[in-house]
C-alpha cells in the first residue's frame, strides 16, 4: 500500500471513531498504524488528560514510549498497564483508554476493568476479530465475527 493510502486509511479511520463519540474499535492489519492512529487520538486532549494505553504484554511499553517520540505526543502523560494489572482497579477514571489487541480483554476477569472505573472515551485496536475467544459474563464459546462484533457493541454501551 502507497504511503499516500496508509495516510488516507489511518485519517478515515481517526475521523470514523470521532464520529462514533470517540468510543468504538478499529480493526485494522497488522502494519498499517494502529498505534500512530491511536497517538494520533491522544492529540485531541489537553496534555493533562488522563489517558491509559492498556496492552496484553509489559514489553510493548516500551514500544509505546518510542511510538510516542516517534509521533510527536512524548509530553503526554500515558499511562500504560496491562490487562492483567487493570482488571482489578475499581473507581478509576480516565478522559481515554486505548485498548490495545482489546480482544484479549475479553474473559470474565479482565472485562471487570471496562465495568468497574469510569471511562469518558475508549478506542479498542484489533488485527482481526475472527476465530476469537470471547468470554463476558453473559456467555463463554467460541463466536463467528458478527457476534463478536454484537457483543461489543453491548459492551460499548454497557460500560462505565
Amino acid at each position: 500500500m502507497s504511503l499516500e493510502n496508509r495516510i488516507k486509511v489511518q485519517e478515515d479511520a481517526l475521523d470514523a471513531w470521532i464520529k462514533s463519540g470517540r468510543r468504538g474499535s478499529l480493526q485494522i492489519i497488522t502494519g498499517l498504524g494502529k498505534s500512530k492512529i491511536s497517538l494520533d487520538a491522544v492529540k485531541l486532549y489537553d496534555k493533562s488528560a488522563k489517558i491509559l494505553f492498556l496492552a496484553e504484554v509489559t514489553d510493548r511499553e516500551l514500544e509505546l514510549r518510542n511510538e510516542q517520540k516517534k509521533w510527536g505526543v512524548e509530553d503526554y502523560d500515558i499511562e500504560f498497564a496491562c490487562y492483567q494489572t487493570a482488571y482489578k482497579w475499581v473507581g478509576k477514571e480516565f478522559d481515554l483508554v486505548i485498548a490495545d489487541e482489546a480482544v484479549d480483554s475479553f474473559t470474565p476477569s479482565y472485562s471487570k476493568f471496562y465495568f468497574n472505573n469510569k471511562i469518558k472515551d475508549l478506542m479498542c485496536l484489533f488485527a482481526y476479530l475472527d476465530k476469537y475467544l470471547v468470554v463476558l459474563p453473559m456467555e463463554w464459546n467460541r463466536v463467528n465475527r458478527k457476534k463478536l462484533q454484537e457483543i461489543w457493541i453491548f459492551m460499548l454501551s454497557n460500560i462505565n
